[in-house]
């Protein structure tokens, strides 16, 4: 039920907060100019997947006991890491995803995955001093999903960088809301308002006050749901 109003809500523009269950993951759907659907498959903290046109993309797949298990989901057709952190790099479940054709992807800037998808590495790094050691710039990345005329933006765990000024035209936002590893509510906040995109999904939520994080997201004007499975 709680899903399900999230996602008829995002269209109107209400900004929400949904109680889904840890240990299940979330989907949302958006169309491309060709009638392709994107699926946007929220599994648990920083891990994500993306699927188009049979092809499946994990971001950063990680299980986590008595969360989420990758058991019953597809193989991998290609793997992006955003930085080595233990919640972010998992390498048993990469090998469970795995095939021999699965396409692993971290150092790369740029790739083009298939006709019609492309996939750029940006930055991802702390700037508050003092949080610096947590990610420090130049050795983490997000990443920008370019699939038909659709642009997805996975950040990877960053603060707000002065970069999401020079990334436009985004109609989903991953955004991690985790200090002071990553970013607090307000900066979350800053950074929606620097890179305007169309729509947010705060991701890698950790003990963050998922009710503190609506209230300030709702003075943005943008579109956004917030997921219990991302904690």
């Amino acid at each position: 039920m709680i899903k399900s109003l999230a996602l008829s809500l995002l269209a109107s523009g209400m900004g929400i907060f949904s109680s889904v269950a840890l240990a299940e993951p979330s989907v949302e759907r958006l169309k491309t100019h060709s009638g392709e659907t994107i699926e946007l498959v929220l599994i648990n903290h920083g891990s994500i997947a993306i699927r188009y046109k049979g092809k499946n993309l994990y971001v950063d797949p990680v299980a986590v006991k008595g969360r989420c298990s990758y058991k019953d989901m597809p193989k991998a057709d290609c793997i992006f890491i955003t930085h080595d952190h233990f919640d972010h790099l998992d390498e048993p479940t990469i090998a469970a995803i795995s095939t021999e054709k699965t396409r692993r992807f971290r150092k790369e800037d740029r790739v083009t995955v298939m006709e019609g998808v492309t996939v750029s590495a940006k930055p991802a790094y702390n700037t508050t001093p003092g949080r610096e050691k947590f990610h420090p710039k130049g050795v983490g990345r997000g990443y920008l999903f370019e699939i038909e005329d659709k642009r997805i933006y996975v950040a990877g765990d960053t603060e707000d960088i002065p970069e999401f000024g020079t990334i436009a035209n985004v109609d989903v936002a991953f955004f991690p809301v985790n200090q002071p590893y990553t970013m607090k509510p307000a900066q979350c906040v800053n950074a929606v308002r620097t890179m305007k995109p169309a729509r947010v999904i705060p991701y890698h939520m950790g003990n963050t006050d998922l009710k503190l994080l609506d209230g300030e997201l709702k003075t943005t004007g943008v579109p956004f749901a917030i997921y219990e499975c991302l904690r």
